[in-house]
């Protein structure tokens, strides 16, 4: 072989390994962004709970506060999956996040007749079920596409 040959196949390489190395840096940038709004779409879902909680055990709350709450987290998190259901590899969490929603908004919710008080613990614990629910599947979904 001839010094160009060693060149070329030495370019060759050389470009291989950019593409490798820049592939590699991309795929990092999306799993860290990724990551980022899982993060942030746990810490909506805590923020949906303990708003619920409040709006349907606290009998010392000012429910116009957390009926502004749930529906600020509500929204934060539609947002949030509506943006992981369009990535690369698609998550579908809208049956999980409706189940939430049904829970933490039907029955009497922003009526006036609603009064906080111990009868809505099983509420209380089946919105805390269905927001782990919805985690457990966004993790192995992560774990799946990423590691």
């Amino acid at each position: 072989m001839t010094t160009s040959e060693f060149a070329a196949i030495g370019w060759v390489i050389t470009l291989f390994g950019l593409f490798v190395t820049n592939h590699q840096a991309n795929q990092r940038v999306t799993r860290n962004e990724i990551r980022a709004k899982l993060d942030q779409l746990n810490r909506e879902l805590n923020s949906l709970l303990d708003a619920s909680k409040n709006y349907y055990l606290d009998e010392s709350t000012q429910l116009n506060i957390q009926i502004i709450s749930i529906h600020n987290a509500i929204n934060i998190c539609d947002r949030l999956i509506v943006e992981l259901s369009k990535s690369s590899q698609p998550i579908d969490l809208e049956k999980n996040f409706n189940c939430i929603f049904e829970l933490v908004t039907g029955g009497n919710f922003e009526s006036k007749n609603h009064r906080p008080g111990d009868e809505h613990t099983l509420l209380c614990k089946m919105i805390s079920l269905q927001k782990e629910s919805l985690l457990k599947n966004v993790e192995d979904w992560y774990r799946r596409i990423f590691h």
